[in-house]
């Protein structure tokens, strides 16, 4: 990911452009303010790709829990992407590989 941790792209060898983002340790006021928003998916890049975003750092007390983060970033408001929130704790690996089985499935077209 990118030095942020907050969003990063790939894009494979096919030309699928797959977008993922993670962290939700930092607080809303940031996510609401960093660009990182229901317009974000309306960009030519990213509109109708699949959109993993992790909620990590899940172990901590004050992380925002996927409700919160699809309240925060109007997500409600998305209808061109598929997307979905895992949550995840990155220094355990807890729920990292579940996030990845689905943007693969959602690459493979499943």
């Amino acid at each position: 990911m990118g030095s942020s941790g907050i969003n990063a792209e790939y894009m494979g060898s096919s030309g699928i452009n797959a977008e993922y983002m993670g962290s939700s340790g930092i607080n809303a006021e940031y996510m609401g303010s960093s660009g990182i928003n229901a317009e974000y998916f309306a960009e030519p890049d990213v509109r109708g790709k699949p959109v993993l975003i992790y909620a990590n750092k899940q172990d901590l007390p004050m992380a925002l829990k996927p409700g919160q983060i699809v309240d925060k970033m109007g997500l409600h408001a998305v209808k061109d992407n598929k997307w979905f929130i895992q949550s995840c704790c990155a220094t355990t690996g807890a729920g990292l590989y579940e996030g990845l089985d689905w943007l693969h499935n959602q690459i493979r077209g499943e």
